[in-house]
């Protein structure tokens, strides 16, 4: 992944495995969801998964308070940066709530 530039936290009360079970849980349905896009999502540690949709690379990390989100958006979706940070946003919060 090169260097992130969009940067997402939200922040949670939940133990940390429960954390994880909930990232893994949700990040797994959105792949199912949208396969048409060829998402790949590969989890290296309970609490770490690499992710790659359209050109673009990222990463989720589950950490004690707080799920971060980094993803690097290519070049020709960066005019949507706002939008997808929005949605990204609501996601988070539906699933961290």
């Amino acid at each position: 992944m090169g260097k992130p530039n969009l940067i997402l936290e939200r922040p949670h009360s939940l133990p940390h495995d429960e954390a994880c079970r909930v990232a893994r849980e949700t990040l797994d349905g959105y792949a199912a969801r949208y396969k048409d896009y060829n998402p790949q999502l590969s989890w290296d540690r309970p609490d770490h998964a690499r992710l790659s949709l359209m050109g673009g690379d990222g990463e989720v990390i589950v950490l004690a308070g707080k799920v971060v989100l980094q993803l690097e958006i290519p070049f020709r979706f960066v005019m949507f940066k706002p939008v997808i940070s929005r949605v990204l946003e609501q996601e988070l919060a539906k699933a961290f709530p």
